[in-house]
């Protein structure tokens, strides 16, 4: 009989500077995941300067973060933005069924993936505005 695999999430830190990985965000993120589901493997990546990504289906969850600096989430002149957005883009394609949780900047991402919108709320901030069709996983 063989043991169940552990949990498994990728992190993807969106926040440039941040490399190599601040070891407290590290320790954060790891402690959150780990407390849902003990013994989970937890790995970082680096969009940003290395521009790794995991592969599709690879990870129970993917986690995108805040971040992104000064850049938008729709920025088309920034090549590590618009990589990330392909690479979510491509996840949505060959992996429907992937669980992703994004994180302020990350979810923005999402949003403009998927055909949503980013304006700048009177208050500041922004408001993201999407329509998704949820399936059940």
């Amino acid at each position: 009989m063989t043991s169940p695999q552990p949990f498994k999430a990728a992190v993807l830190v969106n926040s440039p500077g941040s490399a190599p990985i601040d070891v407290a965000f590290q320790k954060a993120f790891r402690s959150y995941i780990t407390t849902a589901s003990p013994g989970a493997q937890v790995d970082f990546f680096d969009p940003i300067e290395a521009q790794i990504y995991p592969g599709p289906g690879v990870y129970d969850l993917i986690v995108l973060t805040g971040g992104g600096g000064e850049h938008d989430a729709d920025a088309q002149d920034v090549s590590w933005v618009a990589k990330l957005r392909e690479w979510v883009k491509r996840i949505g394609e060959t992996a429907p069924r992937q669980k992703i949780v994004a994180v302020c900047w990350g979810h923005q991402v999402v949003q403009v993936v998927f055909g949503g919108t980013i304006s700048a709320m009177s208050g500041g901030g922004s408001e993201v505005r999407c329509r998704f069709l949820l399936r059940h996983a």
